[in-house]
């Protein structure tokens, strides 16, 4: 099973830049190819697994500072950056901690059911991923 390691190596992911229109800070998001990734729970196989992530604020030199904080099945990155941002009026304040957003595999994002192509199998060969998955 893949591991994600920080940071991704460069040939296992794509990232890009943005500032947000608030301008409480930067922030990167980026897609980490897993590859071929065994689901926990029932044991298939889930090929070419992609995961959507987002990342607010700097790492600090001993990677001490960093909260992972993962979707939950109906939202997406873009439905928790309210919260966070630099300064005490934030739930997660950047100006002490880097917060990495992960994007649970199934919420169109990361790899989705909605992702299959037209010879890729249907939704009943879709391997789903559960909570233990994610």
């Amino acid at each position: 099973m893949q591991k994600l390691v920080w940071p991704c190596a460069p040939s296992r992911h794509h990232a890009w830049a943005f500032a947000t229109a608030a301008g409480d800070g930067a922030w990167s998001a980026g897609v980490f190819e897993a590859g071929d990734v065994k689901m926990q729970r029932s044991g298939v196989i889930f090929h070419d697994v992609k995961v959507a992530y987002e990342v607010h604020g700097t790492m600090n030199a001993d990677k001490s500072n960093v909260i992972l904080h993962p979707t939950s099945f109906g939202a997406q990155s873009s439905d928790l950056r309210y919260r966070i941002g630099a300064g005490p009026q934030f739930t997660l304040d950047t100006s002490s901690h880097c917060v990495v957003i992960v994007n649970l595999l199934g919420n169109g994002l990361s790899s989705s059911p909605s992702h299959l192509r037209s010879g890729q199998g249907s939704m009943r060969d879709y391997a789903m991923a559960s909570m233990y998955d994610n």
